[in-house]
């Protein structure tokens, strides 16, 4: 259900042809905290198509957002009609206005409310996205809305030993 809530995948992906396999799963009541391992395809066969693999991530910002905020790197094309959102067709999604060059050129952001994607971007964490996705340059996706924050980091097997030491360690 939260990655579908995200709204961080393509129009092109039908969301009841989301096959959504999910591993470990962290969830914290008391912070309101979702943290899972994420497999979604699409389709079967030949025609089956990876979607996302990694973490995923669901924030309680406690702030209700009126709009809806999207970050991607260089995906431009996912937002035609982003999977999964609940949109008032009368609003639309557009590129944001953020007066960072060069953090307009690495990171897409759309948003169907202005005011409120600069105010999400204040100038700090443009900062530090800007400085992660630099020095990482891994497909991560970010959304804000209703309450929440959403975040996919793509990655395999992440809890697996590997992952995280060597054998030696």
């Amino acid at each position: 259900k939260a990655f579908s809530e995200a709204g961080l995948y393509a129009q092109k992906w039908h969301q009841n042809d989301f096959k959504i396999a999910t591993d470990d799963i962290l969830k914290s009541q008391e912070r309101q905290l979702l943290m899972a391992e994420v497999e979604v395809t699409s389709g079967s066969g030949k025609n089956r198509e990876y979607i996302f693999s990694g973490l995923l991530f669901k924030f309680d910002t406690r702030k209700a957002y009126k709009g809806e905020t999207y970050i991607t790197c260089g995906e431009r094309e996912m937002f035609a009609s982003p999977v999964g959102t609940k949109i008032n067709l009368n609003t639309k999604i557009s590129k944001a206005s953020l007066e960072w060059n060069d953090f307009e050129k690495l990171l897409n952001v759309r948003t169907t409310d202005q005011i409120e994607a600069r105010e999400i971007l204040s100038p700090d964490f443009m900062e530090i996205l800007y400085s992660w996705w630099q020095s990482h340059k891994k497909a991560a996706r970010l959304s804000f809305k209703g309450t929440h924050a959403y975040l996919t980091l793509p990655s395999n097997d992440l809890f697996e030993p590997s992952a995280w030491s060597t054998i030696e360690e």
